[in-house]
């Protein structure tokens, strides 16, 4: 334990250390393997049968190849295979913003793939039209089309399912298909979900590739522009898979979503396009002609950051502006509504509003944490605005919903029942890195099962916006939790239909393995932890790879099992605990870990790359 004398100067010096010497070694690493360790030639594989099926969409394994027999992409440097496209290759689902856009089209699918094949081989596989298939040589068919139907490949049921799946002239990488109306969101014309996701399992699972990072191209300045840090390429003249292969997949949360550019290759997405966040903004437009319709502040004046969610004109002024932006096409103040969701969400920090309705409205008794955070205070408020507008929705759009934030000062729910047509999005601001707290853990409880309760136990209707920035966003302190957050998901799993991951992305902590492992945990709760940290280590950290995964277990077991003494509100509220470097790290475990990491850098040093040696100092 440190000792009152070192203070709390100390506590920040080996919080700056540890957290610049994790991240020191992740960036220098990687500066010496290139694209990680297996950036060599050869290939890791999982072949044959059905790894994991899923429930909605069990298959039989189809024997549609000698069992043991090689399908080539390249050989020897030549290209052996030909992707494939429909003639008319649908509209995605955008890996970016999990939006829908003409251009984003299965083509890019293909041309995913065909990027990863060059990198690894040199070789540039053609991009073809169905109509335009040869009649010999290996095909790689990218989603639905009357090829696929042809060798009889079935197009996966399940919720951005996927299909891989072999036949007697190559494999077939196909995902689930949205036919027109379907979806719940009312388009009119059909769209993928699952195919850019078949691309991205193929390269990883039957090619040897491996992702690392979220979000490289927020970070790219910091690696020279390098488009591929943290990738890992099986570099070599030939790319092959072993055939048969019938693989069948689906996540088990539909909702795995966050902001910012972020590869395929993390699996996030959000199936049902759903607007949520801070989205009622653009209302200062009505604020000489309606000024009731924002918050009264103490002082009597109207503050027009912020709308007074007890006003009655404020109801009908929302429906209006919603039947001109779907009758008309007028320009809506706020997030744009889709086909099938409409948003509503204050801007953020949420001041209580002083007129006479609300503060009749406001408890000030509902508490979460003891008596400090007023997590319930405005929610009659607020949810009564949005349970008058839902009502007035289901009478003109019966097929449309309300998505809303519960947050801050609404985070709890209202004392009354919620219209069917409403959807909650509930920022859990007391986040799953402290679900290692037995308080914490009560109160995340009751949070969650009390607004699954106030919407009939039905999972697609609420959500979680959680909170992996904190408390990064004040400490250099490793805080990775990857059992906490598996364990999370799976006591959470029946109430939840997904998560939205407030995460900034710029540290190597953040984006570094346990960001994507927990996109990875919202497709499969059930995944490997512990193998997947193995995989990880052996592939990325190369000789340093023992000593790299006996520093991350070491971490992860202090993050996890050390529970904080004298938390108080607002540790549970942000995660700023001083308690880092006085339990969970304390001076024994930073002097552990400092041994580690020097056994690691010892062996980077030994490794000789054709510019000769390169010590990490």
């Amino acid at each position: 334990m440190f000792t009152a004398v070192r203070g709390k100067r100390e506590m920040e010096r080996h919080d700056i250390m540890v957290g610049f010497k994790v991240r020191f070694l992740l960036g220098l690493v990687t500066c010496v393997f290139g694209y990680g360790f297996l950036d060599t030639i050869g290939v890791c594989r999982e072949t044959g049968g059905v790894t994991r099926s899923d429930p909605v969409n069990t298959m039989p394994q189809r024997k549609t190849a000698t069992a043991g027999a090689t399908m080539f992409l390249v050989q020897d440097g030549k290209a052996k295979a030909a992707i494939v496209l429909p003639d008319e290759p649908l509209v995605m689902l955008r890996k970016s913003h999990g939006g829908l856009d003409p251009d984003h089209s299965q083509r890019v699918a293909a041309e995913y793939l065909q990027t990863y094949v060059e990198k690894a081989t040199g070789v540039v596989l053609p991009i073809l039209r169905a109509s335009e298939a040869p009649l010999d040589g290996n095909l790689v068919l990218i989603g639905k089309s009357k090829m696929t139907e042809r060798y009889g490949i079935p197009t996966p049921r399940a919720t951005e399912g996927i299909a891989i799946q072999s036949f007697d002239r190559g494999i077939a990488l196909v995902g689930e298909v949205v036919p027109p109306g379907g979806g719940g969101l009312n388009l009119d014309y059909a769209h993928d979900r699952g195919t850019m996701h078949a691309v991205s399992i193929f390269l990883e699972k039957f090619l040897g590739f491996r992702f690392y990072f979220t979000d490289i191209r927020s970070i790219a300045d910091e690696v020279n522009g390098d488009e591929d840090f943290g990738v890992v390429i099986p570099r070599g003249h030939s790319l092959s898979v072993d055939v048969p292969v019938n693989y069948r997949d689906a996540p088990v949360f539909n909702y795995r979503f966050t902001y910012g550019f972020f590869g395929a290759e993390i699996r996030a997405a959000q199936a049902h396009l759903m607007p949520v966040g801070h989205t009622d903004h653009g209302w200062g437009r009505y604020k000489n002609e309606h000024p009731e319709y924002f918050l009264t502040n103490k002082d009597g004046t109207k503050n027009f950051r912020y709308l007074c969610y007890s006003e009655p004109g404020l109801v009908k002024q929302r429906v209006q502006n919603l039947e001109a932006y779907y009758e008309k096409g007028d320009d809506y103040p706020g997030a744009d509504p889709t086909s099938h969701y409409i948003s509503i969400g204050p801007v953020d920090n949420l001041p209580i509003c002083q007129c006479e309705r609300c503060q009749v409205q406001s408890n000030p008794n509902r508490h979460f944490f003891h008596q400090q955070e007023n997590w319930g205070v405005q929610s009659n408020t607020y949810f009564g605005h949005v349970r008058d507008v839902a009502l007035e929705i289901k009478k003109r759009w019966p097929d449309k919903r309300i998505i809303s934030l519960a947050y801050q000062g609404y985070t709890l729910p209202p004392d009354f029942d919620l219209p069917d047509n409403v959807d909650i999005m509930l920022c859990v601001l007391c986040p799953s890195h402290l679900y290692k707290e037995p308080e914490a853990r009560l109160r995340i409880d009751e949070l969650i099962k009390g607004w699954s309760i106030k919407l009939d136990e039905n999972p697609d209707r609420l959500y979680i916006w959680d909170y992996p920035c904190f408390p990064g966003f004040w400490t250099a302190a490793p805080i990775i939790y990857p059992h906490l957050k598996q364990q999370w998901l799976q006591d959470y799993g029946k109430y939840i239909g997904g998560e939205y991951l407030n995460s900034r992305g710029r540290s190597a902590q953040e984006c570094h393995w346990f960001i994507n492992l927990w996109f990875r945990l919202l497709w499969d709760p059930e995944l490997d932890i512990d193998a997947q940290l193995h995989d990880y280590c052996q592939k990325f950290f190369g000789p340093a790879a023992s000593p790299m995964e006996k520093f991350y277990r070491l971490v992860i077991d202090r993050y996890e099992n050390v529970t904080w003494s004298g938390l108080d509100d607002r540790d549970y509220s942000a995660g700023l605990y001083d308690g880092f470097y006085g339990e969970t790290y304390t001076a024994e475990v930073v002097e552990q870990l400092e041994g580690v990491f020097n056994v690691a850098v010892t062996a980077v040093n030994a490794l000789t790359v054709s510019s000769g040696e390169i010590a990490l100092e």
